[in-house]
Parts: structure tokens; sequence; C-alpha cells
């Protein structure tokens, strides 16, 4: 492509037809200067800063506009920050706590929280126990960042450029090769495994010499900077090694450097006076681009390395839900990157002359047309629907012209000399056939993985024999495990390939999405550039560059929802990915434009939304080749990030596998499917002890991220050296092929899926019989069922009399010294039960008695342990300061304040910390007051902590009846909360003393040995015995039990919750004994007791009841509450529930045509539930619909408040899952 050349002080000044263009090598745009992109004038700028003569008034105007309009503008994308930081954060909280997902009103009070952080901004903050500054906090920490980002930079620019410069001059000689190479591994290795393999280096290097070793943690500018400061520089010497490679490179071939050298100018003149000052200004935009690359990289090497600086501390702010720290903090980010952007843009007229004046006729031309397009688009596709309904089209003044035959820009046909010169270019090409070989490993593993071993990742090793020893897993590598295993003994060859196939397609699927969305924005932005649209999108990518992209990232995750898996990292990871290839797109298509057969298809009047399907999106065809392949190896890169930080596919587990010292427990972190980024999510603190955990997963990341980089490269080459047109394949012929052979592979698919082989069982599935069971069980024949009464034993009894008339086998007990076998497994289970109303009266100064309603001003609170007299006190009001760091004991010193006498008012959520037995009773405030209306039960367990004395006699009182208590003494629950917000941890708020008060609840606990729980079990065998899988157990589970009568008579007759449970359990019995397929696991099916107590499932107690059970595996537990209909949608799943069987679900679901949302409400949601008795290892799904908590624990959940429809598509859904998970071994 020829090029202008224009003399400016002496030197050659190269002016190409674009004005932007990418570094092919590395993917990374070489930006344009950033003055059109945030609606600046560039001209205006230039001139300011290049000197040119303006007058001296309008240059003082000048200067005042511009730097009015950069301050307004950096304040608007500052406002941006923290408007989305505080959308993100809140949404990532509502989402730990399992709440749903609301947008909307997470925005709302976004928007609050922004006006209130800039408006009423905290005074302190709470930083190790001590209360500090906010402005010197975050100022500390950003200056503890800078100590580490500003050497990384220079070393990655005084290393990088002159390597780039040194490869470019070697680029047919092996030394340009070799530095090229080594500058992909910079981008290919994950920085925590470069910090891995350097911290090896040093401690060997350290040994063979004698010397002390550098420094594994902690700040310091001496040797503690070293080893972070080369991991942070890797990447961006990597980027600006290639970015000068590539434009000097280029430069060398331009006529003008041959020209001089022809002439005998020394080399170093022509570098000097030649070719830098056209390279000066891709490398100073590598170097801000290197920037973000530092930011994201910066969470990680500070958490790595334990160093103190911004990174880390936003890691930590964020986990903790400090939000409002966690913004000032990406606050403080966005003024660098804004002050770094700024500098750039003053620093690009000074260092090309090119950009001193800008001609903007035709794009002030283009600047309205988006919304005429449009407008022009939307009337030809009603005048072509109008054609096709053979009526008559609408003739206007403005009538858009049909549209004459395409101009197109593509090449002729190529030869068959062209095609073998393509041919000979791919073979001669040794960097694309490395890709292409190690492309090859991994489809290979992504599609084959699971059968190049015969280990399986599911199943756990504990104590065993290994190599002659007795050892505990993490085993080392050894003939029985030969990567070694992990923390819970899962094998790490079988978790490594088995795992190829989630992330790679997770790659995949995060890479089409990102294209899609990048190309689309960056050709309209670029078409028309400088308008509304191309203003919008660049205001957008400069608050998204503010972010550290690993952070921004986990956070957009954890509000979106983890536990939902792919679908959730598909979309953020789309989020915050799409603006580089978006630009780099918008400077190709802004090259584009100018081209003479885009000239004439704008002369004979193509629109210009066909130009661009047409003949922009073919002739961008092989840059989007390119950026694909480097995106992958990019999403890959990031991926491992984000495990190693422990953002995975589902979030995973934390489960207990240890205690060290204090008892302190040892805390692991796994995922129950296999996944690349689940196995690093341990290896910070496990990988000095047990290195085989990392270098597994690592290698593969590496690997794979390291095929496509050089994939990319090799591809770029090929289609510079040949003559191959991808343009030519992108038509509407290769289209529709696409989609044909995509649509018939899911096709074939889904019907050669278990799912659609055992959808025909599942439909079987008869909700009037479910009806039926409910309407039986929910009558006052069995008086509510509430354990310990003659009413839940004789439902116990009707329970299994249906199971034996489904044919189910027997599971229970057997009859003592007979061999008769029964259903029912007895379980001593003395609980409170409550024998009349409570009692609360206010006692008046005078002696007047102040009865108060019962369900209206007070209930019973489920907890403590009443006396058997009524307590009479005046009451004090709590409210708690910061919990300590080790919140144990009496964290608030409620003990020293010897207040025995009184009767507290606390929150709800302070109950956990009052200790019990120092106070005359307890009235608990909920956080909402509609739980006085509904009816618990007191659980077996009536303390809150262990090991802690039970509370005295509680209740739960209104917020209205609270104030009026304190207001005896001038207090309010809101004055209380305003003094907590100034106290220290550990401190606490006491009211002056309220009201007199006398309160009386009167409950009885059964005897000891004879008050009992009844669970109902029943069985069908496996028929796998010859495949080894009748040992493999499937539970499913429902607890039958209600709240029985309450004091006043009324009936609770827990339809919903939970007889719609015990009603599926046994309508999925049945379907899969009339069935046609058998199981080839054993099926249990439990109705057990203690639900409506917030009691958990134990399986080891419903394990034991027949003999020999407990020696079987366990593979999955269901558990069914509430699934009789309820306020939402869709099937809930509850917290907790594995992502494999979350994924199996969700799957059967959509067969059936039913929605699944993670952030359901079931009939306990927010209750306190404790475990069942023994571990439980098996994968578990909490199963309910939706809303079932609208009438639970009241009267009206009876047969009438249910709802069929909703009953049938969860009947017929988890009858799909249950027979996946009876026959298959992957699912």
């Amino acid at each position: 492509m020829a090029a202008a050349v224009r003399r400016a002080k002496g030197r050659h000044v190269v002016i190409p037809s674009q004005a932007s263009r990418a570094t092919a090598g590395s993917g990374i745009m070489q930006r344009r200067p950033s003055g059109a992109v945030a609606g600046r004038s560039p001209r205006l700028v230039a001139s300011l800063a290049a000197g040119l003569p303006l007058p001296r008034k309008r240059a003082a105007t000048v200067l005042m506009s511009v730097t009015a309009r950069r301050i307004a503008y950096g304040g608007l994308v500052l406002l941006a920050i923290a408007f989305l930081s505080y959308w993100g954060m809140t949404m990532a909280q509502h989402a730990v706590a399992a709440l749903p997902l609301d947008p909307l009103g997470s925005a709302a009070a976004a928007v609050r929280m922004t006006i209130d952080h800039f408006l009423r901004h905290p005074a302190s903050y709470l930083v190790q126990r001590e209360p500090i500054s906010p402005w010197l906090h975050v100022a500390r920490l950003l200056r503890n960042s800078l100590a580490l980002l500003v050497p990384a930079l220079l070393l990655a620019f005084a290393v990088g450029v002159p390597l780039g410069m040194r490869a470019a001059h070697a680029r047919r000689r092996g030394a340009g090769s070799l530095i090229w190479l080594i500058s992909i591994l910079g981008v290919s290795v994950p920085a925590f495994i470069l910090a891995m393999f350097l911290w090896l280096i040093n401690l060997e290097v350290s040994r063979r010499l004698d010397l002390t070793p550098l420094p594994a943690t902690g700040m310091g500018l001496d040797q503690h900077l070293l080893l972070p400061a080369l991991v942070l520089a890797a990447r961006p010497f990597a980027l600006l090694t290639q970015v000068t490679y590539v434009t000097i490179a280029g430069l060398l071939g331009m006529d003008f450097v041959r020209t001089a050298a022809g002439k005998g100018v020394a080399r170093r003149a022509i570098e000097s006076r030649h070719v830098l000052p056209n390279a000066w200004i891709p490398i100073l935009t590598a170097v801000a681009t290197s920037l973000r690359f530092s930011l994201a990289t910066l969470p990680v090497v500070e958490y790595f390395f334990v160093w103190p600086g911004i990174g880390l501390g936003l890691l930590e702010a964020i986990q903790a839900g400090e939000m409002a720290m966690a913004v000032d903090m990406v606050l403080a980010l966005g003024v660098v990157f804004l002050a770094v952007n700024a500098a750039v843009e003053v620093a690009y007229p000074l260092l090309d002359p090119r950009l001193r004046e800008e001609a903007a006729v035709a794009e002030r031309e283009d600047r309205g047309s988006l919304r005429r397009s449009i407008a022009a688009w939307i009337a030809r596709l009603v005048e072509d629907w109008r054609e096709r309904a053979g009526r008559p089209s609408r003739e206007t003044p403005e009538a858009t012209p049909r549209r004459p035959a395409v101009v197109t820009g593509n090449l002729a046909a190529p030869s068959q000399a062209s095609a073998d010169h393509g041919r000979w270019a791919i073979l001669a090409d040794p960097v694309f056939l490395v890709a292409v070989a190690l492309g090859a490993v991994l489809v290979v593993l992504a599609l084959f993985g699971p059968h190049l071993t015969d280990a399986s990742p599911y199943v756990s090793h504990g104590v065993m024999m290994v190599d002659g020893e007795i050892g505990v897993p993490p085993y080392p590598p050894s003939g029985e495990f030969p990567w070694g295993t992990d923390q819970l003994g899962r094998d790490m060859r079988a978790l490594v390939l088995y795992g190829a196939r989630q992330t790679l397609t997770l790659a995949m699927l995060v890479v089409a999405a990102r294209l899609v969305v990048g190309v689309a924005a960056g050709m309209v932005a670029g078409w028309w550039k400088g308008g509304l649209f191309d203003r919008l999108v660049n205001g957008l990518l400069a608050v998204w560059a503010a972010f550290p992209i690993s952070l921004f990232a986990m956070i957009l995750i954890l509000a979106i929802g983890i536990e939902r898996g792919m679908s959730t990292f598909v979309l953020a990871l789309c989020l915050v990915g799409w603006g580089e290839i978006s630009q780099y797109i918008r400077g190709e298509v802004i090259g584009l434009r100018g081209k003479p057969f885009l000239e004439g298809a704008r002369a004979v009047g193509v629109p210009p939304e066909d130009m661009l399907r047409r003949h922009i999106l073919p002739n961008l065809a092989p840059s989007i080749l390119v950026l694909a392949a480097l995106e992958m190896g990019a999403v890959l890169l990031l991926l491992s990030e984000l495990g190693f930080l422990g953002i995975f596919l589902g979030g995973g587990y934390r489960v207990m596998i240890g205690e060290a010292g204090r008892m302190s427990p040892v805390i692991a972190f796994y995922s129950d499917v296999p996944e690349w980024s689940a196995l690093l999510a341990n290896i910070r603190q496990w990988w000095r002890s047990y290195p085989w955990l990392a270098w597994s997963p690592a290698l593969a990341f590496s690997v794979a991220i390291l095929a496509f980089n050089l994939g990319g490269e090799g591809l770029r080459r090929v289609l510079e050296k040949s003559r191959v047109s991808p343009a030519r394949w992108v038509n509407r012929a290769s289209l529709v092929g696409v989609i044909a052979v995509v649509g018939a592979g899911m096709w074939i698919f889904a019907a050669a899926s278990p799912l659609g082989e055992y959808r025909s069982q599942a439909e079987q599935f008869q909700v009037e019989r479910v009806l039926e069971t409910i309407r039986e069980l929910s009558s006052p024949t069995y008086a509510g069922r509430e354990t310990g009464t003659a009413g839940a034993r004789a439902a116990a009894d009707a329970i299994a009399a249906e199971m034996e008339a489904i044919g189910l086998f027997p599971g229970g007990e057997r009859v003592p010294q007979t061999p008769i076998e029964t259903y029912l497994q007895a379980l001593a289970a003395p609980r409170l039960h409550l024998l009349d109303t409570p009692e609360l009266r206010i006692i008046g100064g005078d002696g007047r008695v102040e009865e108060l309603e019962y369900r209206v001003d007070f209930a019973e609170y489920p907890l403590g342990r009443p006396p058997d007299e009524p307590v009479r006190a005046r009451v004090i009001g709590l409210a708690p300061g910061p919990l300590p760091d080790n919140p144990s004991g009496d964290p608030y010193g409620l003990q020293r304040l010897y207040l025995e006498d009184y009767v507290f008012i606390v929150p709800e959520s302070m109950l956990p910390y009052v200790p019990g037995g120092m106070m005359a009773a307890t009235l608990v405030v909920p956080d909402d007051p509609e739980r006085l209306s509904r009816r618990y039960l007191y659980p077996g367990s009536v303390v809150l902590r262990a090991f802690a004395e039970p509370h005295g006699a509680m209740l739960l009182i209104h917020p209205r009846l609270a104030d009026r208590l304190l207001g005896a003494s001038g207090g309010t629950l809101e004055s209380l909360h305003e003094q907590a917000q100034s106290l220290a941890p550990g401190q606490v708020a006491v009211s002056e003393p309220g009201a007199e008060i006398e309160l009386r609840i009167r409950a009885q606990q059964g005897a000891a040995l004879e008050e009992k729980y009844f669970n109902v079990i029943g069985y069908i065998p496996g028929q796998g015995a010859e495949m080894g899988m009748d040992d493999d157990v499937i539970i499913v589970s429902a607890y039958y039990d209600g709240l029985g009568v309450g004091p006043g008579g009324e009936l609770y007759p827990g339809a919903n919750d939970n007889l719609s449970g015990v009603a599926v359990l046994l309508e999925l019995a049945r379907v899969m004994m009339e069935g046609p397929y058998a199981p080839d696991k054993t099926v249990v099916f439990v109705a057990w007791a203690g639900g409506e107590r917030m009691e958990g499932f134990s399986v080891v107690n419903a394990m034991s009841a027949k003999t020999g059970f407990n020696l079987l595996n366990v593979e999955a537990v269901i558990e069914l509450t509430g699934v009789g209909g309820g306020s939402g949608e869709a099937i809930a799943l509850g917290k907790g529930t594995s992502f494999r069987l979350t994924n199996l679900i969700e799957s059967a679901a959509d067969r059936m045509g039913v929605a699944v949302t993670t952030r359901g409400r079931d009939p306990h949601f927010g209750l306190p539930t404790r475990f069942g008795f023994g571990d439980r290892e098996a994968l578990s799904a909490f199963v309910s619909w939706d809303g079932s908590d609208e009438v639970a624990h009241r009267p009206e959940d009876d047969l009438d408040h249910l709802e069929p429809g909703k009953i049938e598509a969860l009947g017929k859904t988890m009858s799909l899952v249950l027979t996946v998970l009876s026959r298959e071994v992957n699912y």
C-alpha cells in the first residue's frame, strides 16, 4: 500500500492511509490518540501541544475550554465508575446471601450509595482494628502499588523495546525468532505460575551459590521488590517487544528507509532520524496499554507475594463487603488511568507532526448519518414486506432507491498457482505448524480426554496404602496415581483430562460472545466515527479500563450468580473483554472507509448497512480469525487467574480437611465438576508443600494459551504470505451451511442424549396421585403431624403403607428378635412443645397492666429454654458495633456489664453473639416483621453457638413495640443504630432502662426415651451388578412432619411445606417401579422427620437403618421441599446444590419447558437450618419451587393453595433427572 511522505524538520514521516493499525502479532491495538474518543477537539489539543501560532486570547480561551471539557469528562467517568462498582458489589452481596437477582433494585440502591459516597463520605475506615483516614489509607496502598508498577513498566520498556528492535533487524535469522518466541511466552504463562517458577529458580540458585534466597513475601524497596517486579513486567515486556518488532519491521521495508540506506546513511542515523520518529506513536500506545495489563495482573501478583498494595487491598475489601473502601480504591485507579491517558494524548502531537491538523469534513458529514441510516433501513424492510405481500409500495419524495448491482472489493478468484503458493506458505511456516500440532492435542483432550484414563475424577480416596505405605491425601505421584491426587484424594490426571472439555468449551463460548459484540460495536463505531454511538462505546471503554480486569470479572460473576455456571462466565467475561476487539475493529473499519471500492459503492447508492455487511465484514475476516485465536489465549489466561483467586465454574465448596495450630481449621476449595480453574483454587497455600497440585493444571493452562497465541501469530503470517482470502468464506451460503451443520449436530446430540431417551418414562408422572396423597395426609386426622405426637406417628405409618403398595423394598429396621423387615426407623428425639399461648404485658408506673396481642405485637422465638415461672423486668436495648477479628465467646463483653436483671432488646443479627444465661429474657427484633404471623417449632438444639449456654425465654417482637418499650426512657431503635455507627470493634451501645414488662412461655420437653422421630425408608435395588453399579446409591428425601396445631387450636395443614415433597417422592418411586427403565443403581426413598424443627436430613442415620446399607456408596442426594407451587415461575435450587446436579436439572428442565433459578425462595428461606447428623460427601440437590415460602408456616398452607401445573412440571423434570442418575455413570 502506497504511503505519502512528508518532510518535517529534516525527518521522513510516513503518513499511512489508515489512522489506527494493529499489531497483528499480538492482537493488541496501537490506538489512535484518544482525543476524539472522549469527545474533545484533537486539532485544538494538537495545536496547543505543538505550539502552532494562535492569537493569545484565542489560545487562552481554547486552553480553558479544553481543560474544562477534560475535567468534566473525567468527572463523568469517575461517577460512572463509582455507580458501576456499587451496582456490581450490591448484586454480588445479594448473590452471596442467596437473594433473588434484582438488577433494577440494586441499581436504585447503587445510585443512593453513589450519592452518599460523594456527599456523605465515611470519615474513617477500620483497618486492623484501628480507625484511619480513607484518603490516607488509599494513598498508602496506591503508593505501595506504584512502587511496584513503575519499576516493572520501566524494566519492560528498557528491555522490551531494544529486544523488539533487535528482533526486527534479525527477523530472518535465529536471534529474531528466539526473541519473538520469548515475548510470546511472556503472554502465555499466567502470573502466578511464573511467580512459582521464579521462586524455584531463586531457591535453586541460592542453594548452589550458598546465597540467601530472595524474600518470598512482604514489601520493601530492596530485595523484596525483585521477584514481584519481574512477574509484573512479563506481560508489558511481551507487548512492548511485539509492538516494537512489528512496527520497526514494517518501517524497515518502507521506500524512504531503503532509499536512505541506498544513499549510504549510517544505520544508527536511519533509526534515529527516520525509523524511531514514526515508531514512537505505536510504542507509546503500547506503554499506555501495558498499564491496563499491569493493573489486570496486579491483584494476582500482590496476592501471591502478600504485597500490601491497592490490588490486594481491593481484593480484600470486596471479599469483606467493604463497598465504600473498594470504591475509593477503584476511583484511585481511575484517576491514575485518566492522568496517564491525558499525558499520552498531549504527547502524541509532540511526537508526530501528522496529528497537528486533522481534516474532518467527511467526519462531520457522517456524524448524524447513523439515525438516518437506521430510518432508511426500516423503510426498506417495510417496502420489502409490502412487495412480498403483494401490496404496492408507498412512493415518497425521499424514497430510498433500489439497490444496484453490488460493487465488491474482494479480489478475483485465485489461480492454481496462487493456491499452490498458499499451500506452500502454510507448510513453510514452522510457527503455524507447531500451533496446529498443539491445537490438535487440545482437540484430542477435549473430545477424548475422559477415555485416556481409567481413573474417575469423581472418586475420592481416603486413608489407603500407596506403594507399601499407609497415607492420607493428597498423595504424591506414584504408580497408583501418576500425577498425584488433590486434597480430597481425587486423581489429578483424571481431573485434568476430564476438565479439558469443560475449560476449552467455556473459553470458546466466551470468545464467540466477545467477537459478536466486539465486531458489531467496532463496525458501527468505526463507520460512524465521532458519532453518538462511537462516543458511547469509547466512554464505556474508558470506564472499563479503570478496573483491574480480573477483579471486574470476579464482581460480575458473583453478581450474576456463580452457581449458574457456564452462562454466567460467558456473560461476565464477554462484558469485560469485548472492548479491545471493538477498538481494533473500529480502527480497521476507519482504514477501509476510504478504499476505492467503498467509494464506488457509496457513489451508486449502496446503503451503509449493506456496505458493512457485504463489503466491510468480508474484508475483516482475516483479522477476525487472528483475533479469535488470540482471544482464546487471553480468555484462558483470565480463567486461570480467576481460578487462582477462587472463582471457577459453579463456585464449588469449602471443606475442612484438617486442623492446624490452636484447632484452626484447614480449608480447601473444591468443585464437583472437573475443570482446570477449580484445580488452581488452593495452590497459593499448598504448592510449596504439595507442588504436584499446581504443576499439572498450570502446565495445561500454559500449553493451551501458548498454542492459541502461536496459532494467532502463525495464522497472521500465513495470511500475509499466502494469497488465501478468508473474505471469500464469508457469504450467505457459508453462513447457512454453518447454521445447518450446527443445527444438525445439536439435533443429533439431543436425540442421542439420555435425557431424550428417558423422557417417555418421565411423562408417566401423574399429578392427580400427588394431590390425592396430599389431601389424605393434610387432613385433621393427622393433627398437623408435629413430631412427638400421635399424628406424626400415624402419618409415618400411612407413608409406609403407600411405599408397600408401590412395591418398594423395606429399608427400615427389623422387628426386634424377628426377621421381619419394616419401612420405619425410630430415633429418640425429645423436643420442646409449646403448651399454650405465650403472654406479654406492659406494667405501667401506676401498676396498670396492658396486654399485648399475640401474633401482632409478639410471637414465640423457637430458641432458648423458657423458665417455668413468668419473667418480670425492665428492658434495655443493645446495638452492636463491628465484630472484632476473632468473634468468639463474648465478643462484646456483655458479661462484664452485669445486666442479668434486665430483658434485652436486640436485633436478630446480633443474637448469635449474645451469651446465654446472663439476662432475664430476650426480645428479638426481626428483619422482617412478617415473621410474627408464622409458626415455628423448637429445634433439637436450643443454643445458637456450639458449647454455649442456652438462652432463657425469647420472643419475637414488632419493631413498633420495641420503639414503644425503649421510648419510656427516651430511646428508639434508630437512635441505638446511630450510636452503633461510631463504635469501635467489640463495642456495644446500651440504652437506658425502658418500660417494665412481664412475659410467660409455657413449654414442655418430651421424655428422653419415649419421644421419637420416625423415618420411613423404602428402596429399589439396582440392576447393574454386572457393571458394579448396584453398590452406588441415589437418595430421594423429603420431610413429612408439620407444625401441628397452634396454641389457639388452629390447624397447620402443611400441604406445600412439605407434604408436596413427600407426595412427589412417592410418585417418583411409582414411576420408577412401573416404567420401562429399571435403575442400575440402588435408589433409596426417605420420608424423614425433623424438617419443621429446622433440622437437616442425616444421610448417616438413613443408611444405618438397614443392615449392610452403610457399606454402600451414596453418590447423590435429592431433597424435595415445597414443590407444590409458589409465587415464582421456576424450579428453585437451594444453596449448596452440586454444580453437576445443577447442570443436569437445568438440562432436564429445558427438555420439559421449565425454568430453573438458583436464587429462589424455599419454605425455610432465611431461617437457620442445622446440618443433619454425620458428614455428607455425596452430591446434593435442594429442590423446591421458587416463592414457596409465600404461605409457609401459616394455616393457609392448605390444598387450595397448591398449583397442579407447577407440581406436574417439577415432577416430570425430577423424574427425568432421577432416571438419568440411576442409569448413567457420566452426567
